[in-house]
């Protein structure tokens, strides 16, 4: 028995220093794989960022070109006459809205037809 008990036990110290050599193969495989590991959390997050930023950026590119299509009336608030700048301001029988009349106040408009 006695020679079992110390067989047993030499088989156990060799397992155990087998695994004590093998140990700092084994830290730096992990300090290895823990690195390639946060590189691609970085790159990912990278990628991330870069896909919405893509997104937004392709958002206004389609509100910029459905305004760009739209007509220069609709785009500025509606129907009312546009002036040149700087030019007269719209009179009373001029306002946004109302339908102008052709006819002066005497009947006619100002041919001579």
């Amino acid at each position: 028995m006695c020679r079992e008990a110390g067989a047993r036990a030499r088989t156990g110290l060799a397992k155990a220093q087998l695994r004590m050599e093998a140990m700092p193969r084994l830290e730096a495989e992990l300090t290895a794989l823990r690195a390639a590991l946060e590189e691609s959390r970085a790159r990912r997050a990278a990628a991330q960022r870069r896909a919405e930023r893509a997104e937004a950026e392709a958002a206004l590119a389609g509100q910029l070109l459905a305004l760009s299509r739209v007509a220069p009336r609709e785009r500025d608030g509606g129907s009312e006459r546009r002036r040149k700048a700087g030019g007269p301001a719209p009179s009373a029988e001029e306002v946004p809205g109302v339908p102008a009349t052709s006819l002066n106040p005497d009947g006619n408009d100002g041919n001579r037809n």
